[in-house]
C-alpha cells in the first residue's frame, strides 16, 4: 500500500555555487573553533543544559474493511486448478493482498455458505468451496462477518459448516453462531486497544432457523443491538464496530431506514458502522455520537469486494482504512483519521480484485 505521509523534495545545486559554498563553510568552521576556545563568563561552569522532553507517541491502530465477498459459479469454475485437482482462490486476491495485510486488523463480509458436503451453487442459494476461507486468510483478512441474507441458504448445517471452515482457516467470525453461548459481541485486544465487533442482518430471504435456534443468525433488533453494545462496553471494549447488512440493492444512496438505524446505533454507542448488501458503493458520513460526543463514521455500503455480478457499479468496492487513536490526556479511544482505496473486479480466465489509488484524509 502506498505509504501515507509528507514527501521531502530535494533541490539540485548549481555547479557555479560550489567553490563559494565551500569557502563560506571553511570560514564558519574557523570562527566556530575560535569561539570555542574562549570561556563564556555569562554562563556558570558545570550547569547542566536544559533538555526539552519529547512527547510520547500517540498509540494508534489501523483497521481495514471491505464489502461483500460473493462467490457465483463463474468464480468457482475460475478457481479450479485442474493440474493439482483443487480449488484455489488465491489468484483472485493476489494483487490486493498487500493492501489487506497492511492494516492491523482487516474485516470482510462473507456472503456465501462454505460446505463441501453438498454441491456448490450460485444465486439464489449460495454454497462455495471452503478453500475460499483459506484464500481470504492468506490475503490478509482477519475477521469475517456472516450475518447476511444468505446466511441460511443451506440451513443450519450450512451455518455450522461455514463456521468450521472459517475458524479452521484461522479467521475470527461474528454474525452467525453455533450455540446460544457464543452469541454476543466479539471482544479482542490488539496493540493495546480493546475492540468489539458486532454484525446484524435485516433479513434472511424468508429463510428461518429451526425453532429455538434463533441464535444461528443475528437478525437485527434495536433493543438487542443496544444491549450487545452495552455488554461490549461492560467487557472493556473501548471501540465498537457494528457491521450492518441493510439497504436496497443497486441503490447508490442510503435509504431512510439505513439513516434511522445508523442514528440508533450511534446513540447506543457504536463508533464505526460498516454497511453491506446494496452491492454498489454508498457514501461515507462522519457523525458525532449523541452521548459521548466522539467522532464516529458510517460507511453505508462498501460495495462488492468480489463477485461475478454484471449490473452497473457491482464491480466496484472500497477498502476503508480507519486509524484509531488514544487521546493522551483523556485516555479516550476514537477515530483520528480515515481514507479509502478503490477496488475493481476484473473478469477473465481468473476473476480477481485489483486496487486503485488511495484517497481521503
Amino acid at each position: 500500500m502506498p505509504e501515507r505521509g509528507a514527501r521531502v523534495k530535494a533541490y539540485p545545486q548549481r555547479e557555479g555555487q560550489r567553490p563559494l559554498l565551500i569557502a563560506v563553510l571553511v570560514a564558519l568552521f574557523a570562527v566556530a573553533a575560535l569561539v570555542g576556545m574562549k570561556a563564556d563568563p555569562a554562563e556558570p561552569a558545570n550547569v547542566p543544559s536544559e533538555t526539552v522532553p519529547r512527547p510520547e507517541p500517540v498509540p494508534t491502530l489501523t483497521l481495514a474493511a471491505v464489502g461483500d465477498v460473493m462467490c457465483h459459479l463463474p468464480q468457482v469454475r475460475a478457481a479450479w486448478d485442474s493440474r493439482r485437482g483443487v480449488y484455489d482462490f488465491t489468484p483472485a486476491f493476489s494483487e490486493v493482498a498487500p493492501y489487506l495485510s497492511a492494516a492491523d486488523i482487516t474485516l470482510a463480509n462473507l456472503e456465501t455458505v462454505l460446505d463441501d458436503s453438498r454441491p456448490y451453487r450460485g444465486y439464489p442459494r449460495f454454497n462455495s468451496p471452503p478453500a475460499l476461507a483459506q484464500a481470504l486468510a492468506e490475503a490478509g483478512v482477519d475477521l469475517v462477518t456472516t450475518a447476511n441474507n444468505h446466511a441460511l441458504d443451506q440451513g443450519e448445517a450450512g451455518v455450522l459448516a461455514t463456521l468450521k471452515s472459517l475458524k479452521g482457516a484461522g479467521l475470527f467470525v461474528t454474525g452467525t453462531f453455533a450455540d446460544e453461548a457464543e452469541r454476543g459481541p466479539l471482544v479482542c485486544s490488539l496493540r493495546g486497544f480493546k475492540l468489539a465487533f458486532l454484525a446484524y442482518t435485516l433479513h434472511t430471504n424468508g429463510l428461518v432457523p429451526p425453532p429455538g435456534k434463533e441464535y444461528l443468525v443475528n437478525v437485527y433488533n434495536a433493543e438487542q443491538a443496544a444491549q450487545d453494545i452495552t455488554a461490549a462496553r461492560t467487557q472493556g471494549a473501548e471501540f465498537v464496530v457494528v457491521s450492518m447488512h441493510w439497504g436496497q440493492e443497486y441503490q447508490s444512496r442510503p435509504s431512510t431506514e439505513q439513516e434511522e438505524l445508523a442514528r440508533g446505533l450511534l446513540a447506543a454507542g457504536a463508533d464505526l458502522i460498516l454497511g453491506s448488501h446494496p452491492h454498489v458503493l454508498q457514501p461515507l458520513e462522519e457523525k458525532i455520537q449523541p452521548a459521548g460526543g466522539k467522532r464516529a463514521l458510517v460507511a453505508y455500503s462498501l460495495g462488492n469486494f468480489i463477485s461475478s455480478q454484471r449490473d452497473p457499479g457491482t464491480d466496484c468496492g472500497l477498502i476503508l482504512y480507519v486509524t484509531i487513536a488514544r487521546d493522551p490526556d483523556s485516555g479516550q479511544v476514537g477515530i483520528s483519521s480515515y481514507w479509502t482505496v478503490p477496488t475493481r473486479v476484473v473478469r477473465g480466465e481468473k476473476i480477481r480484485v485489483v486496487p486503485g489509488e488511495p484517497y481521503g484524509e
